[in-house]
């Protein structure tokens, strides 16, 4: 345990300040410690030089900061003076020696206090101890505050006034998420649907399933890397591997993430490269589908200080083969979703000086694969619409490029630059869906009408670039200042596709069609937030963006152009009231939106959409953070819908403005911790929408209907029990998730274009096992229920997937630091 210094130096040390001290060896740790707080810092070269510490960043009092540098590293600090702290090896890390010399934070000796007495040498740890210690300290790092950048600064969570889910690296690990595609399961009120290469994200009822452009937002580190236009259904699906933690922002963010976050926005958060020591990190794990081919899956990472204390390079690579599980028999293919993945990161980190931080990111993607399609009644089945044999195939790969600069003008105001720019190709070769135009049953005289496309591909070019200047420190006013430029290209081309209703085997084809579109995005964002701490009690703030963009539309079959400009502005409101340090409630009010586009062949322009969320919630965390919990109830209007209907002036179904929705909902997250050695997790949400009003005819939806690719529930409840087995320390954990179905209609075509993805009953079951001090091995199964029913809704159109069968895995990682 830490020993606390006199209650003068205790009393002069608990003004909070805004630490931003991340992963180093304990020397430099310490050393930044004493510039941030003025303090002297005392310790022994010997005492500190194999020990490393997590960090700290966000405000804390400076003893509650050193106590989270020192936490379970054996070393203890005392106050010889109200700004000189020494730190020494406790009791069971002390040399038969008997004394300890003493140095500054600068490494220099302080003759005022040259010697600590010490004890002699310690007794042998007994290995029982050993093992509950090593327990307790996993447990205590889980309990440890986490820290998020959400409102673009680094706060405690509990004390950001928004609905979060935060999601460690480890987290992410223990639970074999290996994709943003997994984290539905782990993430209420989030869903992520998919169909080939598009991707349908959803939050609080909020979901793109037409229109313009996204309503989820996704950023790597300060990278924006949300996709829309044309492709508006296009998007990247990140590889989670050796990632610091996952933000999941519930609720339009409009305000500080701009347009396309509506719904709310993810961030994933990469780490950073260690200026200080050598790692390597290798996860190797094979994995076997019922009724499937065996997959692999190789993760590595390596880290190199190339100037120590200021230069980096860390570079993580993912290599996966997923062997497929779903035969074509009308080609005689057999695991036709087989997939091939390859994802390298490269990360570089400069910090020439305690006031500049330089970081630089490289992303290459490859992913080469088959459709996950189904059909009805046989989930192991797919088959081809017009009576076709060929397979499906799609690509999703993209590189990303991103250089952040950070500088601290002066203690308390920071500037920060980040420019990005991104790459996509996306193309989809023989792909099919069928269109219901009339009730069913289908028979040779009432045929299915179907589309085929043997090809076709969506381009996008993204570039971005973000200034921002921002309040440091703890003091009552914080405040963020920034300006946002995004010049994005998307280009969406079906050269020849075909319309046709299902007949016999070598029916022929009427003459194929073309649609392509190329649209150029200029947009530019000045937005601002600031907020004030009453009595360190009551926090109040607000915030605005003003979004300005123009649009360069070009359909290019005919070859036919337009152009226009359009515009939003986004506020925010928002309060927050401590009854204690660890529980508060809070409030907001806040406006998201997505851009208007343009449809072909001249046809009227569609305006923006918005949402406006009022929310209400609390952040608690109980008997020495055993307990957290976090719940909030919200209302949000959804106006100018965006989705496909007839405008009064031209009678064609087209992309319009076509009403209103409502959206209710409540969520919680509650985690207990009775010891060290169990956690139990409950999370979950309730989502109820409709839509209220509509002002289009032969319009998708009809007041009273619910909003598509909305759950109307999600809940997880999980379990982990931390043991011992021969003096090795294991975990078991048991997750199990339940998805409410979702609706997906068109009433434009005709009441029986409805269909529901099923509810799905998901039980995973991770195992690990520290088997030396840097190996670790592994045994998990995946949908140990083998729940093999429609993730999707879109069985409608011969597009639904399923659960993946029960899978078992084995994995062994290694790590060396």
């Amino acid at each position: 345990m830490l020993a606390s210094g006199s209650l003068q130096a205790q009393e002069t040390s608990q003004a909070p300040m805004t630490f931003h001290i991340d992963t180093h060896s304990m020397k430099s740790a310490l050393t930044q410690f004493g510039q941030q707080t003025g303090l002297s810092i005392m310790f022994s070269k010997e005492a500190v030089e194999d020990l490393h510490t997590p960090g700290v960043i966000g405000p804390y009092p400076p003893e509650a900061a050193l106590k989270q540098l020192l936490d379970h590293t054996g070393l203890v600090y005392e106050f010889i003076n109200p700004h000189t702290v020494a730190i020494t090896a406790g009791k069971q890390n002390v040399s038969s020696r008997g004394q300890i010399r003493l140095g500054l934070a600068d490494g220099s000796s302080d003759a005022a206090a040259a010697r600590v007495e010490a004890d002699t040498v310690a007794a042998e740890p007994d290995p029982v101890s050993q093992q509950e210690s090593q327990e307790n300290s996993k447990t205590s790092e889980s309990l440890q505050e986490v820290v998020v950048t959400a409102q673009k600064r680094a706060e405690r969570l509990i004390d950001v006034p928004i609905s979060i889910v935060a999601i460690s690296g480890d987290q992410l690990r223990q639970r074999q998420i290996t994709s943003v595609e997994d984290l539905g399961s782990v993430v209420p009120d989030l869903a992520i649907e998919r169909t080939g290469n598009n991707y349908y994200f959803e939050i609080r009822g909020v979901d793109n399933t037409a229109g313009n452009a996204a309503l989820v937002g996704m950023y790597i580190d300060e990278a924006d890397v949300t996709l829309g236009g044309g492709g508006s259904y296009a998007a990247i699906n990140p590889v989670v591997y050796d990632l610091d933690r996952v933000e999941v922002l519930r609720g339009p963010q409009g305000t500080l993430y701009g347009d396309g976050s509506a719904g709310g926005t993810i961030r994933l958060i990469t780490k950073n490269p260690n200026l200080e020591r050598y790692a390597f990190d290798a996860d190797v794990a094979a994995l076997f589908t019922q009724h499937g081919d065996p997959s692999q899956r190789v993760n590595a990472m390596v880290n190199i200080p190339l100037i120590t204390d200021q230069l980096g390079l860390r570079i993580v690579g993912t290599l996966e083969h997923d062997g497929g599980w779903i035969d074509q028999p009308a080609a005689n293919q057999s695991a036709v979703n087989w997939q091939d993945l390859t994802n390298v990161r490269i990360k570089g980190l400069w910090r020439p000086n305690s006031r500049l931080t330089v970081s630089a990111m490289a992303i290459i993607n490859n992913d080469d694969r088959g459709a996950d399609y189904s059909d009805p009644g046989a989930p192991c089945c797919w088959t081809q619409v017009l009576n076709f044999t060929a397979t499906p195939r799609l690509k999703n790969n993209y590189n990303l490029y991103n250089l952040t600069a950070t500088y601290e003008l002066s203690p308390s105001i920071q500037i920060l630059n980040s420019t990005g720019y991104m790459l996509t190709s996306q193309p989809v070769w023989n792909n099919g869906l069928t269109l219901p135009y009339t009730a069913p049953p289908y028979t040779a005289v009432n045929p299915l009408s179907a589309q085929f496309v043997p090809y076709q591909n969506n381009r996008d070019h993204l570039f971005t670039d973000e200034l921002r200047l921002s309040s440091k420190g703890s003091g009552p006013w914080q405040w963020t200042l920034g300006e946002f430029y995004r010049h994005y290209r998307d280009f969406a081309d079906l050269p020849s596709y075909y319309f046709a209703q299902q007949g016999p085997p070598g029916s022929p084809l009427p003459a194929p069609y073309s649609f392509g579109v190329y649209t150029i995005y200029k947009s530019w964002s000045t937005f601002g937030d600031l907020n004030y701490r009453f009595a360190d009690r009551l926090t109040v703030g607000a915030g605005i963006r003003d979004f300005q963009e123009t649009q360069d539309f070009t359909n290019l079959y005919p070859l036919v152009g337009q152009s226009g400009k359009f515009h939003s502005v986004d506020p925010r409101v928002y309060a927050q009231l401590k009854l204690t340090s660890d529980a508060n409630i809070y409030t907001s009010a806040a406006k998201g939106f997505r851009t208007g586009g343009f449809n072909s062949f001249g046809q009227p322009v569609y305006g923006p959409e918005s949402v406006w969320t009022y929310e209400l919630g609390t952040k608690m965390a109980l008997w020495q953070s055993q307990i957290s919990f976090d719940a909030d109830i919200f209302l949000s209007d959804y106006s100018d819908y965006q989705n496909y209907g007839v405008d009064p002036n031209f009678p064609t179904s087209i992309n319009s403005n076509v009403g209103r929705a409502r959206i209710k909902g409540f969520e919680g997250d509650l985690t207990w911790r009775p010891s060290s050695a169990w956690s139990v997790d409950v999370r979950g949400d309730v989502v109820d929408s409709q839509f209220t009003e509509i002002d289009a005819t032969q319009t998708a939806y009809q007041v009273g209907d619910p909003i598509d690719l909305a759950p109307k529930y999600q809940f997880t409840v999980s379990g982990q029990r931390n043991f011992s087995l021969l003096g090795k320390a294991g975990f078991v954990r048991l997750d199990y998730n339940q998805k409410g179905p979702e609706s997906y209609r068109n009433r434009s075509i005709g009441p029986w274009f409805l269909y529901y993805s099923d509810t799905i009953h998901m039980i995973n079951l991770n195992s690990s096992l520290q088997l030396q001090d840097n190996l670790r091995a592994g045994f998990f199964v995946q949908n140990l229920s083998n729940d093999q029913g429609f993730v999707n809704p879109f069985g409608v159109q011969q597009l639904g997937e399923r659960s993946r069968p029960r899978t078992f895995g084995v994995n062994f990682s290694a790590t060396f630091e």
